[in-house]
């Protein structure tokens, strides 16, 4: 997993978008500056870390990282 220091960004809650991917125990975290993250795009997000977990459970041989969900 790669993982980066994001630069210092004066953030709101808004800004910042967090999609949990129970299989793979992790998350997908997104963030942009001077535009918040509408319900509709949030949605779209939600959908395909739906389809991106269930990727990951099938590519790893069905072996859940979160206790066996």
């Amino acid at each position: 997993m790669v993982e980066r220091e994001l630069p210092a960004l004066p953030a709101s809650e808004a800004d910042v978008a967090r999609v949990p991917l129970p299989s793979a125990g992790g998350a997908l975290v997104l963030r942009r500056a001077g535009r918040r993250f509408r319900s509709r795009e949030l949605a779209r997000l939600s959908a395909l870390a739906r389809i991106a977990d269930l990727r990951w459970r099938e590519l790893s041989g069905g072996v859940a990282t979160d206790g066996g969900r």
